[in-house]
């Protein structure tokens, strides 16, 4: 797993990416975090703490 350059042509620096998981919440933290993405949510996600992460992230770029 490896976030890099899309379509769009953004760098991995420009775009804030959520990565999702189950299992060993703490194992597939690490791993998502080594792999460049900036927040990990383990599964079954809860739409409120989705929404609060997207909050979150989109009011520290403003």
């Amino acid at each position: 797993m490896q976030v890099s350059q899309g379509r769009l042509g953004i760098s991995q620096e420009e775009l804030t990416t959520i990565a999702v998981g189950s299992y060993c919440p703490e194992v597939n933290r690490q791993t998502a975090l080594d792999a460049g993405f900036q927040w990990y949510l383990p599964k079954p996600i809860k739409p409120n703490e989705l929404v609060s992460e997207i909050l979150r992230i989109t009011q520290r770029q403003i």
